[in-house]
């Protein structure tokens, strides 16, 4: 039994080792749901999954172990109690300590391990078509073929004149991508390239988030005070939403940021 018990174990280990790794360099959700994205067949969700399973694995394996060799490890316990008095035992604590402390104070050299994965998670950004909306996938046909300047069966009939699989325009992007072995970001990109000549005025899908209300009125040519008045028209609700906080938040920060 503790031979089964220990291969389990390590084998456990491995997987956990491996699709932490994975779960460190994998794109952002929005991303990895819209492009479908993959890794050894495996995408986003199935890493999540195997990564949490086997953690759960690995803790109650390691209750297990400790239970069936409980006497070993009391007895190891009390004769080596000189152990936790020790510079050594000391010291590791210590480090533990440190290293908990600086993740949560997001300082070097943790915080350069974490900027590195969000540098990794971006670059994905960079090389795949970034969805208009977060999970924009989950739309229906209906509702995407807005984005597009087109009616759902506008979009229904590009789609199947393209010999794609569609029931009806209320399927989500990912019902159809599902359904034709394909990701929704390549189905939204047939109904953009069947519109050029509306393309200009679709609004490019990413990078607002971080600009300002000022910055964006000036690329646009829109009236700062315009623009403001149809915000004060806003509901805080939908406001905090959009900058993807709750009320409370948005309202500590407006407060926060009034103050000299």
């Amino acid at each position: 039994m503790r031979k089964y018990l220990g291969l389990l174990l390590f084998f456990s280990l491995i997987i956990l080792g491996f699709s932490g790794i994975v779960l460190y360099i994998i794109p952002h959700g929005r991303v990895a749901y819209w492009t479908f994205w993959s890794f050894l067949g495996l995408q986003k969700q199935d890493w999540e999954a195997v990564h949490t399973i086997f953690g759960f694995l690995f803790i109650i394996l390691s209750i297990w172990h400790i239970g069936l060799n409980w006497r070993v490890i009391k007895n190891y316990i009390l004769k080596k109690a000189v152990l936790f008095f020790s510079k050594e035992f000391w010291i590791t604590a210590g480090i533990t300590t440190a290293i908990f402390t600086f993740t949560l104070l997001n300082v070097p050299p943790c915080s350069t391990i974490i900027d590195l994965g969000e540098k990794i998670k971006d670059y994905w950004g960079t090389r795949l078509p970034n969805p208009p909306f977060p999970h924009m996938e989950l739309f229906s046909l209906n509702k995407v073929a807005k984005f597009v300047n087109l009616s759902g069966e506008e979009a229904l009939k590009i789609l199947k004149q393209e010999g794609l699989k569609v029931g009806s325009p209320h399927e989500s992007l990912r019902e159809i991508a599902l359904k034709n072995h394909t990701s929704p970001a390549k189905i939204y990109a047939i109904l953009l390239n069947k519109i050029k000549k509306n393309s200009e005025k679709i609004l490019p899908a990413t990078g607002w988030g971080r600009r300002t209300v000022k910055e964006v009125c000036k690329e646009f040519g829109i009236s700062l005070d315009n623009c403001l008045e149809k915000l004060q028209k806003t509901s805080l609700k939908e406001a905090a939403s959009s900058a993807g906080c709750t009320p409370y938040e948005l309202v500590k920060r407006l407060n926060l940021s009034s103050k000299p």
